[in-house]
């Protein structure tokens, strides 16, 4: 079995080097390093998309993705692995009757991408209607761990879902550290005890990252902007939460001047109050 990768960022690179690592004959793809291999990718018999999918002045952004889908041909078992929008997996089905497709949303952390790759705390695919019979074969070839089955929207829910809790406990952690400097508390002893709750435990608590507070990083700022704009407006109290949410990481992020150039892709200019 021939196994392609569109994508080698941390993700993609990563993933490629643990199937190659356990005797799969595969294939890398990238329009920055990998681009000759094209043909040997439309040979693969099962390809993992794994490109940025950004969002830009909080839209979400096809294009990528669009453009890597259009890089595999018909029969073969296509694997998205990009956090999406809610639908986008059965979207791209019904484009493309020909292929199979799923989703595989990864949760890796940059610092630990290959530990993370090779010992993950569980596999999920989801599926389409249409592949649903075939998920087995599709997990028989991932690194062993528990086995999780859904459809494909709920697969790119759970992705949003992870990243919009551990955001939140981020930013509620950042405002319990104000209210502590505010009332001469300190707050490390306080996290400490609040910690030894298993409920709690000691998680994305950290207020200082490398000098920087609040959410960062190249995933939860654009998946927090991405489901604003795809739910705020249905519900105002939702919209309220969400806008409350990164409002306060802007500022507080603003405030560190750290990091702001992620920010600004997804939000604009950080030297204002304006989003």
């Amino acid at each position: 079995m021939k196994i392609g990768f569109i994508g080698q960022w941390f993700i993609g690179g990563n993933m490629a080097n643990d199937f190659e690592e356990r005797g799969f004959d595969i294939v890398r793809y990238d329009i920055e390093k990998y681009k000759d291999n094209l043909t040997e990718l439309k040979k693969a018999d099962v390809v993992f998309v794994a490109v940025p999918t950004p969002t830009v002045n909080r839209k979400f952004i096809w294009d990528v993705l669009m453009e890597a889908i259009k890089n595999t041909v018909a029969w073969q078992k296509i694997i998205i692995k990009s956090t999406v929008i809610p639908g986008t997996t059965d979207k791209l089905q019904e484009l493309y009757p020909d292929r199979y497709f799923f989703h595989s949303g990864e949760f890796l952390t940059e610092k630990t991408a290959e530990l993370d790759v090779r010992s993950p705390a569980r596999n999920v695919i989801w599926y389409t209607e249409k592949t649903k019979d075939l998920v087995e074969e599709i997990m028989n070839i991932l690194p062993k761990a528990e086995e999780v089955y859904c459809t494909a929207k709920e697969s790119e829910l759970w992705k949003y879902f992870s990243n919009f809790l551990l955001t939140g406990k981020v930013v509620m952690a950042n405002l319990m550290f104000d209210m502590c400097q505010r009332e001469g508390a300190d707050y490390e002893r306080i996290k400490t005890i609040a910690s030894l709750d298993p409920r709690i435990w000691g998680s994305h608590l950290t207020i200082s990252m490398d000098g920087w507070r609040g959410a960062n990083g190249h995933c939860f700022p654009k998946d927090i902007a991405t489901l604003h704009e795809y739910y705020g407006n249905i519900n105002p109290l939702w919209d309220a939460l969400l806008e409350a949410m990164e409002m306060y990481n802007l500022q507080i992020n603003r405030e560190s001047g750290k990091n702001l150039k992620i920010l600004e892709e997804v939000y604009g200019n950080m030297n204002t109050d304006e989003k």
